[in-house]
């Protein structure tokens, strides 16, 4: 079974269906089609309630109201050579978590090959898509303790402290400390930008992908 390089972006909150909407939308000029099989989760755990539910969607427009009022939503969007999942889930206060799963394998061929743009490009239109400022990436990014838009916080205000580093680390580029950030990743990340992201991508994993196979 595959393993996931986990994208972990802090959107700004907004209804979940419309978001995947705006997401399907910015990623059909790139050539991927939605899955009509869509998983959502009502993150409830009361043992009358069924809490996850597989729906089958051919039309997000068509169907929106079927989509509203879940607390996360999952969807798989392919092209004819790539595949993600892509789940949002609403966070705490104004905002919601926007999780990017991509077979690891993937993300380290597309460095190796030197063609991280077209990677960025598909990350950078999902993030815009949920008003995103910003977010970080690695091997089960989603499993660390803390809330995503804190974790972020931490990385922008604490940029030297190697303990909090991920393999990628994405902000929008009005982030307050962002240039505080570019001075203390400039030996140790490669920066890549594209729209109004900005992309950090750390040696070290560099160094991983370029001995990939």
């Amino acid at each position: 079974m595959p393993i996931d390089q986990t994208f972990v972006i802090i959107g700004k909150r907004a209804s979940l269906d419309v978001i995947f909407e705006r997401i399907e939308q910015a990623l059909l000029p790139l050539g991927f089609f939605r899955n009509k099989e869509i998983l959502v989760d009502n993150g409830e755990s009361a043992p009358d309630t069924e809490r996850e539910v597989t729906l089958m969607v051919k039309d997000l427009t068509d169907d929106k109201i079927r989509l509203q009022g879940w607390r996360s939503i999952y969807m798989d969007f392919n092209s004819q050579t790539f595949s993600m999942g892509v789940q949002l889930d609403e966070g705490i206060s104004n905002f919601i978590y926007c999780y990017i799963f991509i077979d690891r394998n993937k993300i380290y061929t597309f460095h190796k090959n030197c063609m991280p743009i077209y990677l960025y490009e598909m990350i950078s239109k999902v993030a815009e898509s949920v008003g995103a400022i910003g977010g970080y990436s690695g091997f089960e990014a989603s499993s660390v303790s803390g809330f995503p838009e804190q974790i972020l916080s931490q990385l922008l205000l604490n940029p030297h402290v190697r303990e909090q580093w991920f393999d990628i680390h994405i902000v929008e580029d009005s982030q307050f400390n962002v240039n505080q950030a570019k001075f203390a990743w400039v030996k140790d990340f490669e920066p890549f930008t594209c729209g109004r992201f900005l992309f950090f991508v750390n040696q070290e994993f560099l160094s991983l992908c370029k001995d990939f196979g």
